[in-house]
């Protein structure tokens, strides 16, 4: 709970039933309008914390051996002076693998609260020195591609296709994560698992991927449906 100033004076970390109630606020020091904030009566933490040193020294030393939100928080609310920063942009909340997925996947859509391309605030992916990515010949549709792949006569639909992977003739991706290969496969690599009648996700053909996948590092040989 905060005092109007931004200070905290009261933390509940997932609180149900009457403490939840409790919780309720004027929620228009967020600069909400008075409807808004009738729908939004709570300040929910968005799980990023700054401490002094000392302080966080202190309370791990003589009050807990393990940082956790739902005990240093409170402790400190007590004791020390906290104060929030109040933020009514864009956040998700990621814990779980569903909330993670719709919150990537929603980033593919036209209408999305998220921007990468924000030229005042630009996101930028990691330095991983790859190749572009090459398309021929594919069919896309509100989807974002990483780099260093390799599309060819596919179809990709609100979709995210991470580093590195092939997906090659009648491939099909539709409303999931492909999150990506940690390698190329080289020629003799290529052919060595051939050999072996092994998989090789260079030839991959004929890949239906649908309704709520994550992959990662993928191998695909034939035809292979995910529902």
């Amino acid at each position: 709970m905060n005092d109007g100033k931004g200070g905290i004076n009261y933390f509940n970390r997932k609180p149900k039933g009457d403490d939840l109630q409790a919780m309720q606020m004027n929620t228009t020091i967020l600069g909400l309008s008075l409807h808004e904030a009738k729908k939004k009566p709570y300040i929910a933490s968005m799980g990023i914390y700054v401490f002094k040193k000392s302080v966080l020294s202190k309370l791990l030393r003589w009050r807990y051996r393990m940082a956790n939100g739902s005990e240093i928080i409170p402790q400190a609310a007590k004791e020390f002076n906290v104060h929030a920063y109040l933020s009514n942009d864009y956040w998700e909340d990621i814990g779980i693998i569903k909330s993670s997925f719709d919150a990537n996947l929603a980033l593919t859509t036209q209408s999305s609260k998220f921007s990468f391309q924000d030229a005042a605030k630009p996101t930028y992916t990691s330095a991983r020195y790859l190749p572009p990515t090459k398309i021929e010949k594919c069919k896309m549709k509100d989807s974002i591609i990483s780099h260093g792949c390799f599309l060819r006569d596919c179809s990709v639909e609100n979709a995210i296709i991470g580093v590195r992977p092939r997906l090659e003739s009648e491939c099909a991706v539709k409303s999931a994560m492909v999150m990506g290969n940690n390698f190329y496969e080289t020629d003799p690599e290529e052919a060595a698992l051939l050999q072996k009648q092994l998989p090789s996700w260079r030839k991959g053909r004929c890949l239906w991927v649908s309704a709520r996948t994550r992959l990662n590092t993928i191998f695909v040989s034939n035809s292979i449906l995910f529902i």
